[in-house]
Order: structure tokens, then C-alpha cells, then sequence
């Protein structure tokens, strides 16, 4: 896919479910997954395998590609070697680095600029210095454009948030309807996922901006409704257990549903509101009606907005091919409802194969996107 006289490339990939990328003469050597570099003992790993690996291959990298969020350890060991090693350094958006990688899996050409993608996750820095997770971008290795993306809901708590779902819950309800709407469902049908909390503080938070980073993230968007149907609510012991569990829960459900309605407005770049789903979804709770049902009816809801949306700027664009990557899109359920429709239309769907969707495949799109921009 590469030209053969590519310069060796050393990618650090992020800051979970770390992996590296070694790059050169058209060949990407990927590692091991490492785990979370937050932790001590996997952070010494990581450096101790990447050294093992550089004199194994005899891998002398003259430019590092990192993630541009500086606060990642990958990131911030990834310019301490380049320092030492002389390295040229560039940066890659995080979801640009998803994107990519699933480009480069399939074997599209590095001058090929014409693909939409759907990536999905938790968090990743975007351009415009907020948190990223529900985007569609348009492009390639080379550069790529936001076409549309989830609404911007605070975090309050900002990593806290990541952790105990009610925050994102109490965020959600708080953009869509206001906050003294808000506090009146929190108070009413939700009372019980808020017993003891002092909402009034995460709604100063929110509207101060006090630790409340906006994301338009679907992990968190998740979280949210899994809050809501009663899962997880105080905290979740791992990532991504809200997503497992609302998967599972809307599987005996899901070939005999309808979604709720997402309102998608904007012109130039499209944006999720959710204030229709969370109507909808409500009412729906306040009828008694069973979890898994409405579990079933949120990831028909986003399967539908998403597969409309992205065809719609599709053909408008004139393309035909749809990436579809990021760590949601390990939920089965709504992958496979997305590839389902888009195909259905004439779609060319490509998807993570060899590596993981998740942040352990970011990697080698960091390792292809560098060395292209190197080349040009």
C-alpha cells in the first residue's frame, strides 16, 4: 500500500488497550495488546517491550507518531524517544487514527480520499480541543473533515464522570430538556438513581463549566441510558459495562422494534440532539415498559439515525465506501444493524478485521497517516 522507501515509523498508540506500530518499506508490525498505561506495572511493560522489539527488528524509527492528546503517557513517552532518538514527530487525531486504520487493513490506496466513517467511542481529543466519541468524518489518510457528530453534553466530574454513570444520566437530562426540567425527573421517575445526590452542585458544575468538559461521546451517551434503566448507576467496574449490558438486555428484543425519534440538524456539519429520544424514552419508563425493550429501542433509534445520516452525506459526496470503527462498535447489535443497512443501500462497508476496533488498533493509523504526510 505504501511506497517501498517509506521512512521507519514508530506509532505509540493511546492511552487503553495500548499498543505500538512499527512501520517501514510497506510492512506495519503491530504488538501485543499491553493493557491501560494508567496503570504503573503496564506502563513499565509497554517501555520494556517496545525496547525488546526495537533491538529484535532492529527498528531505528526516524519519526514517532503520537495521539495529540498530550496528557496520554504514549504520548508523552512517544516525545521523550523522539527527543532521543532524533525523530521527526507528528500528531494524529484520535479518530483520524481509527479511520485510518481501517483504511490500511483494507488496502485503500493512500491517494484515495473518498470514505465516510462512523467511529464510536468513549473519548478521544478532537480538533476543536473537546472530547470526541460520536463522530462521522469524511476523507482519508491524508486529511479528514467533521461532517457531523453527537451533541456536546458536559462531563461533570470530567474522568468521574467516565466512572459513575448517574453523572452522565443527570448531564443528559440537564442538555435536553434544561435544568429545571432536569431536576424535576431526577426528583420524579428517576428518584431512586439519585437518592443522596446534590444535584445542584453538578448543575453549577455544568453551567459554569467547572470541571465539565463537553463530549459528544457515544460511550457516554451509553452510560446514560443504561443510568436510566437502572444498570450500573453508582459506578461501573470496568469500561464499557454499560454498553455490554444494555447490549444484552435488548438482544431477546431487538427484530420486533421500532427506535425513538433523534432529531439530526445543522448544515455544514450534522448534529444528534437527543431531546426526542429522552422524551420518548421517559415516557416509555414511566409506562412500566420492560428494560430490555427500551434497551432494544435505543440501539434501533441510533442504528437508524446514523445509517440515514451518513448515506444521505454519502451520496451527496458521491461515495459509496463507510468505515466503521471505535471501541462501541464492538457492540455486535448495533455493528451489525449499521452494516446491515448501509449495505442494504449500496454501501461498500469496511470494517476492523486483523485488529481490534477499539483504542488497540489506533496504531497503525497513527503509523499509515504519518508516513503518507511524510511522503507528500
Amino acid at each position: 500500500m505504501l511506497k517501498q522507501s517509506s521512512v521507519p515509523v514508530l506509532a505509540m498508540g493511546g492511552e487503553l488497550k495500548s499498543t505500538f506500530c512499527f512501520l517501514q518499506n510497506g510492512q506495519a508490525i503491530v504488538s501485543q495488546h499491553m493493557g491501560d498505561l494508567e496503570n504503573r506495572r503496564t506502563l513499565e511493560d509497554f517501555q520494556k517491550t517496545l525496547t525488546l522489539f526495537r533491538r529484535m527488528y532492529d527498528f531505528d524509527p526516524q519519526l514517532i507518531a503520537i495521539d495529540s492528546h498530550s496528557d496520554y503517557l504514549s504520548t508523552q513517552l512517544g516525545r521523550r524517544i523522539a527527543a532521543e532518538a532524533g525523530a521527526e514527530l507528528t500528531e494524529v487525531q484520535h479518530h483520524h487514527a481509527h479511520f485510518a486504520a481501517c483504511l490500511a487493513e483494507a488496502g485503500v490506496p493512500p491517494n484515495d480520499d473518498a470514505s465516510l466513517a462512523i467511529v464510536l467511542d468513549g473519548s478521544g481529543l478532537g480538533t476543536d480541543k473537546t472530547i470526541w466519541g460520536g463522530e462521522l468524518l469524511v476523507g482519508g489518510y491524508r486529511h479528514f473533515e467533521r461532517v457531523g457528530h453527537f451533541q456536546p453534553v458536559s462531563l461533570p466530574g470530567a474522568t468521574a464522570a467516565i466512572r459513575e454513570p448517574w453523572r452522565n444520566l443527570y448531564a443528559h437530562l440537564q442538555a435536553a430538556f434544561g435544568s429545571e426540567e432536569a431536576l424535576k425527573v431526577c426528583n420524579g421517575i428517576l428518584n431512586d438513581r439519585f437518592t443522596d445526590r446534590n444535584l445542584s452542585i453538578l448543575d453549577r458544575m455544568i453551567n459554569m463549566g467547572l470541571n465539565a468538559p463537553l463530549s459528544s461521546s457515544a460511550g457516554r451517551m451509553f452510560d446514560a441510558v443504561a443510568a436510566a434503566l437502572g444498570v450500573c448507576v453508582e459506578r461501573q467496574s470496568f469500561e464499557g459495562e454499560t454498553g455490554l449490558a444494555l447490549e444484552a438486555m435488548a438482544r431477546p428484543f431487538a427484530s420486533n422494534e421500532e427506535g425513538y425519534p433523534i432529531d439530526i440538524n445543522g448544515a455544514e456539519a450534522k448534529v444528534f440532539t437527543w431531546k426526542s429520544l429522552w422524551t420518548a424514552l421517559l415516557e416509555d419508563l414511566q409506562a412500566g415498559v420492560d428494560r430490555g425493550r427500551i434497551s432494544a429501542r435505543f440501539h434501533i433509534s441510533l442504528i437508524d439515525a446514523l445509517a440515514r445520516c451518513s448515506i444521505q452525506i454519502a451520496q451527496e459526496r458521491g461515495m459509496k465506501r463507510i468505515v466503521l470503527s471505535g471501541g462501541v462498535m464492538q457492540n455486535e447489535l448495533l455493528l451489525d444493524g449499521l452494516e446491515e443497512r448501509l449495505r442494504s443501500k449500496g454501501m461498500e462497508v469496511i470494517l476492523p478485521r486483523e485488529l481490534p476496533a477499539n483504542d488497540g488498533g489506533i496504531c497503525l493509523g497513527q503509523a499509515v497517516i504519518a508516513a503518507i504526510k511524510a511522503e507528500v
